[in-house]
């Protein structure tokens, strides 16, 4: 491993960022789940949330680096499968600075759930 790798792992685990993700998720999903909101016609209680990986981005002229956890969205009820067992339907981006402060998140499905597809 080099350097590099190790000081980028070295503050992912400094920020909890795995953990932080999964705390900031969880608060989504209870805000849906008491109002009852479907998303793109998915009640959240059809999903699972399983982590997919860490990026790195590297500042821009007019951007600042940041490391994002990715979580890949499922649907738990799915008949096509990935090779988890469950069908990959988005992901949730987690996004902090290379100080650990929160810049953004991202939630996104990649289809919308229709009586025809039945999701």
């Amino acid at each position: 491993m080099s350097d590099l790798e190790t000081e980028l792992r070295g503050l992912i685990k400094t920020f909890n960022l795995k953990e932080s993700a999964f705390d900031a998720l969880e608060k989504i999903k209870v805000g849906h789940i008491k109002s009852g909101e479907l998303i793109d016609g998915y009640s959240f209680t059809e999903f699972e949330f399983l982590f997919e990986r860490f990026e790195i981005r590297i500042k821009t002229e007019d951007k600042i680096s940041t490391i994002i956890a990715k979580i890949n969205i499922l649907e738990s009820n799915s008949k096509i499968p990935n090779e988890k067992g469950k069908d990959v339907v988005g992901y949730y981006d987690y996004i902090v600075d290379f100080k650990g402060n929160f810049i953004d998140e991202f939630f996104v499905l990649k289809r919308i759930k229709t009586l025809a597809n039945k999701g």
